[in-house]
Parts: structure tokens; sequence; C-alpha cells
């Protein structure tokens, strides 16, 4: 296994857009829970081809937008193309195809001790009602490095800026 310096330091980089989550329980303790657009993958065929929690390997596409996409998820790690090591969570059926559930191998993002309150308290402030559609949801990303399969998290990206930067924005704003 690599070492995450290594991860860091020589991985490439893929940015990931990381789908939304609850307004009102996005932090857990001092850290941020990140949930990624790419968990669900959608493939032809007709039948599952992993089991639960099985390892997999997903080949990595960059899409119009510059994002991360999986393509394909294979049982063997590729000889060459970029690919990120998976765990399939479970599979279902559909007519012509088969949805996966993947569990990505960063899902947190860790905060200094103090910040995760403050985060919390300036998210909930911002973000507004998801009912409510007609006020903007923050667009969020995660920058991974990838190297030979394993992950590491480099940054937590909302409206283009660092976490900790925009929240520290939020507070401002919401001291004001």
């Amino acid at each position: 296994l690599l070492g995450h310096r290594e991860v860091l330091r020589e991985g490439t980089a893929w940015k990931f857009r990381l789908a939304p989550v609850d307004p009102h329980d996005p932090f857990r303790g001092e850290y941020v829970r990140l949930d990624f657009d790419v968990e669900q993958l959608t493939l032809p065929g007709d039948s599952c081809l992993f089991t639960r929690d099985q390892r997999a390997y997903a080949l990595l596409q960059e899409d119009a937008d510059g994002f991360a996409r999986f393509s394909d998820l294979l049982t063997e790690a590729p000889a060459e193309g970029a690919f990120l090591n998976v765990r399939v969570n479970y599979c279902w059926l559909d007519e012509d195809s088969i949805g996966y559930r993947i569990a990505m191998p960063v899902d947190r993002y860790y905060l200094p001790e103090g910040e995760g309150p403050i985060a919390e308290q300036a998210t909930n402030g911002w973000i507004p009602d998801l009912d409510n559609d007609s006020l903007p949801l923050p667009q969020a990303y995660a920058l991974v490095r990838i190297l030979d399969g394993e992950a590491a998290l480099e940054e937590v990206y909302v409206d283009d800026l660092p976490l900790r930067e925009w929240v520290g924005i939020q507070a401002t704003s919401a001291g004001d």
C-alpha cells in the first residue's frame, strides 16, 4: 500500500462532486462526512457482478465539466488507465441495467479541534431549506489525489473556496 503522503505528492488530482447532504446534520464531531455523487453508478447488464462489500476497481474518466466519474467497475486492477480502489456496498437490477452503490475510500474531512461546531453553525445558517428551490445550494467538491488506485483527500471546496475559508466567511457574515 502506498503511503498517504506519497499519494498526495505524486498522485493525479481528480475533482469529485459532493452530493447534497442534509443541511441540518452535515457534521459529526470534528469532521465533515462526505457523500459523493459517483457513489451511485448505473452500468448496462442483466446481473450483478459483485457481492456485498466486495472490493472493485472503478475506472476513472473526466466529464465535460472537469469532474471525475466512474465509467466501469472491474474485478481486477487494470493494466493501464486511471482507476480507484472502491468497495461495492450492494447492487440492484433494473430492466436493462445494474445499479451499484459504491463506497469511496475517502469519506471524511477532518477539521482542527473546535472548528466543527463553528462550521456546523455557519453551514446551518447559510444553506437554504432544500424545499425552497429559489435559493441556490452551495456547490461542493473534493479534490482527491489518486496514485495506483490509492486515494488521498487533498481539500474540500465550497463554491470554489477551501472549506475552512468558506466557513470563515460564513461565520463573519453571520456576525454582521
